[in-house]
């Protein structure tokens, strides 16, 4: 009980609480989005190619824009950049109602649109990681970092059940007036995050061909800073091999495993899929209430390791029961990566570049994503489903390597450097 206070403490700070709130809505608006559009343009076109271009648009904008907008947030107001960015996917999901799909026109302006609105989730995502280092006490970080992971897993377990439901509908895309209003609503309650001016923000030059090199050369600092500091360049790395190895490929490999190795059926892919969310929230309610005294990095890459060895006992034939009991082991064992990787890159970069790293770190995560898709669709549509069980032992095998190989490495580094730190920010 005395652990939970520490909860309740952090969410009687205004400007947190207000955070966290708007957060949780904006991550609801852009899961429930996932489902909402892919079913609209199913039932408009029937055609798996138009699905595979509504993710491209969902992912690819975010890729490529993402370091740009880091720069932006480390030289402006991240609040009144949240906000435009929220309110702008607001009205680009207004402009989404009127578009029918029935003509060529028609559809190019839904997927660029689509793409507009996708660009602009870096902004939110990033600047919601640099305002809680703002607001919260350092004691406080490993909580806090806690409650924005519970909110962000608890946001992606309810949004698909929501959008199903509205995708049941007759409503179409009318109902895309639900992101807009979660969007508008997230943007409301940010005006009420005031974050005090620890840093100054560089306006100078009102020429606009002196402002793009000063970005040009912002963007090669935070790039730069990120190779000469092997810890963070290394934590970016395991993000990389994590979303491409794990979470890349779980979206294809679950729903044949599911069918063909549990035979479990739509219900019960469903119950897995609830599964390791379960787990992250769970493990991330104990990451916050209990200290620790492991070195933070070293903890990543035990959570990271630990979370590649349960995927592969997915490449036994167990039952249903079986089967969750160990998804929500290894949602419960990546908690702790997922909040004290956020935890190192807010305590130990400067905030003036925390834009820049955290943008780059997100992108690198959202790279692996669907090259992990790719690659294990194409191993198992290649080979057949008789080597299922494989793709499961591979990827987590690999996963597992990986993070005994890049933490042997570091430990070289330290070595090499004569007692220097491996977890210093000089690297």
């Amino acid at each position: 009980m005395k652990n939970l206070l520490t909860y309740v403490s952090l969410l009687k700070i205004r400007p947190f609480s207000m955070l966290i709130i708007g957060s949780l809505l904006s991550n609801l608006a852009q899961s429930l989005a996932v489902v909402t559009i892919i079913w609209f343009i199913y039932q408009k076109t029937g055609s798996p190619w138009f699905i595979a271009l509504s993710l491209i648009s969902l992912e690819l904008p975010a890729i490529l824009l993402g370091p740009i907008w880091g720069t932006l947030l480390d030289r402006s107001s991240i609040v009144k950049l949240m906000n435009i960015a929220n309110l702008s996917r607001a009205l680009l999901f207004i402009f989404l109602i009127f578009t029918t799909l029935n003509n060529t026109l028609s559809t190019f302006v839904f997927f660029l649109l689509l793409a507009l609105s996708s660009s602009l989730a870096p902004i939110v995502r990033s600047g919601e990681n640099m305002l809680v280092v703002k607001i919260v006490d350092e004691k406080q970080l490993i909580a806090a970092n806690s409650l924005m992971n519970i909110q962000f897993d608890f946001a992606y377990v309810i949004g698909p059940i929501l959008g199903g439901i509205i995708a049941t509908t007759s409503l179409g895309n009318t109902s895309f007036i639900v992101n807009a209003l979660l969007f508008t609503i997230a943007s409301f309650l940010f005006l009420f995050v005031k974050v005090p001016k620890t840093t100054s923000i560089s306006t100078d030059n009102p020429y606009i061909s002196q402002r793009f090199k000063n970005w040009l050369k912002d963007l090669y600092e935070g790039i730069n800073f990120i190779f000469k500091n092997k810890s963070i360049a290394a934590l970016i790395s395991l993000n990389f091999l994590w979303n491409f190895l794990i979470w890349g490929t779980a979206p294809t490999l679950l729903p044949l495993f599911t069918q063909y190795q549990i035979n479990a059926g739509a219900t019960g892919y469903g119950i897995l899929m609830a599964a390791s969310s379960l787990g992250i929230i769970i493990g991330s309610l104990i990451i916050g209430m209990y200290k620790t005294k492991i070195n933070p990095l070293k903890l990543v890459f035990i959570s990271v390791g630990l979370h590649g060895f349960a995927y592969t006992l997915l490449a036994s034939p167990f039952n249903l029961g079986v089967a969750v009991a160990i998804l929500i082991f290894s949602g419960a064992i990546s908690a702790p990566a997922m909040i004290y990787n956020r935890t190192i890159l807010q305590t130990r970069v400067p905030q003036e570049k925390h834009g820049r790293v955290f943008t780059v770190s997100s992108t690198a995560g959202a790279i692996g994503f669907p090259l992990g898709n790719f690659l294990v669709a194409y191993f198992v549509s290649d080979n057949g489903l008789k080597y299922l069980p494989f793709a499961f032992l591979i990827s987590g095998g690999i996963l597992v390597l990986s993070t005994i190989i890049i933490s042997l490495l570091l430990i070289n580094k330290k070595e090499g450097n004569h007692g220097t730190s491996a977890t210093s920010i000089n690297g």
